[in-house]
């Protein structure tokens, strides 16, 4: 992968090897910044947890993770105390290259630029894809598994180094299990927080319905409880993630206070109501966060986008995918817009069907063109 034409005609030129090889560009036009959501799970043989566990961003021109957590190493638990001691390692700190990235770590780091060993493959596309949605690879991390019944065999890898840096010496490269962006940050907000923007248009792509027994207009204070009924990465935003299940460690993840939570949810629960798209535009106020390193203090504007059922929308479906929709027993489109993860289809793990994702997109679309001014004005410089 590369940023652009310009860039893969300086890659090549400096690296005269790669003359012949195939780099894949974004469409020109199309915005500068594109980042895909991944997670550093850890080097191979530890455990993955929430002390230890950062974004991986990946990107047609640069792949990593951009800070020290908490700036400062971390610590790694063996999963078997009898093969490997627990250690501490140093993680994040910036960026390679994409097309360079799991290679290994630099020996020279005086000049402005390093010369590193190739990787074994590059870091294409299609793996960039596959890592953002490696649910699996988290589950290994939590307990003795081995020979063929481990599920690690199905995990995505590469070679890692941190970014070293005046505060900290380089260190020697390991092989790390890569995951799934929802590991720790499936909706790019905190990546953008952490790149300093100061409008974000989120899209909680969620499998669970805003509450209908709780009036968000009304209710003098937003329950733990109910929070909990939200999108979990939602939810963790405002501080609501209290406890770490196997596989998403969205416990460091709080960048808005929880008072404003509440008032968020009033606007697109009353626009649900009225059979229209689920949105909310609100200003808030970032926190500090160490572990992202996202310093606060200054105010953000929020575009909510909730995944949410919308009358208006199925009104204007041609008769056929109506009924479709709403036969009792037979639609293929149960449970929509709010589809499993896995299981949605019998005999399938993980996939949905043509229609199932035609009919989704086709509610994202309806969602933004009935609202082109406010996207229009919102995104405008």
């Amino acid at each position: 992968m590369a940023a652009d034409q310009d860039a893969v005609n300086e890659i090549r030129r400096r690296n005269p090897q790669l003359k012949g090889a195939k780099f894949l560009t974004p469409a020109p036009g199309r915005p500068k910044v594109f980042v895909m959501s991944g997670a550093l799970l850890g080097p191979t043989g530890y455990k993955a947890t929430k002390d230890n566990v950062v974004s991986l961003q990946m990107s047609p021109d640069l792949i990593g993770s951009p800070f020290y957590p908490n700036n400062e190493p971390v610590q790694y638990e063996s999963q078997s105390r009898r093969w490997n001691p627990s250690r501490n390692g140093l993680v994040g700190g910036g960026f390679v290259e994409s097309f360079a990235f799991g290679g290994g770590a630099p020996e020279d780091l005086s000049n402005g630029w390093v010369t590193t060993a190739a990787p074994m493959e590059p870091f294409s596309l299609s793996k960039a894809v596959g890592v953002s949605s490696a649910g699996v690879s988290s589950v290994p991390l939590h307990g003795p598994f081995h020979g063929s019944l481990n599920p690690a065999k199905l995990s995505p890898r590469s070679d890692y180094w941190a970014i070293p840096s005046p505060q900290f010496e380089a260190e020697s490269t390991s092989t790390y299990l890569l995951g799934d962006g929802g590991n720790i940050d499936n909706s790019g907000l905190l990546a953008m927080l952490q790149r300093g923007a100061r409008r974000i248009v989120l899209v909680v792509s969620t499998g669970s319905a805003l509450p209908d027994d709780v009036e968000f207009c009304k209710v003098p204070s937003l329950s733990p409880d109910v929070a909990k009924r939200l999108e979990n990465q939602f939810q963790a935003n405002f501080g609501f993630w209290d406890k770490d299940d196997i596989g998403e460690f969205l416990t460091r993840n709080q960048v808005f206070s929880k008072d404003e939570l509440l008032p968020l949810l009033c606007q697109p629960q009353s626009l649900k109501r009225q059979g229209k798209p689920a949105l909310a535009k609100r200003k808030l106020k970032v926190l500090p966060n160490s572990w992202w390193g996202i310093e606060g203090g200054y105010g953000v504007q929020l575009l909510v986008v909730y995944n949410e059922k919308c009358r208006d929308f199925e009104s204007k479906l041609p008769k056929d995918t109506s009924d479709n929709l709403h036969a009792f027993f037979t639609s293929e489109f149960k449970r929509f817009p709010h589809y499993r993860i896995v299981f949605q289809n019998a005999g399938s793990g993980t996939a949905l069907t043509h229609p199932q994702i035609n009919l989704l997109a086709a509610m994202s679309e309806y969602f933004v063109r009935e609202n082109a001014e406010l996207f229009g004005s919102f995104l405008q410089r």
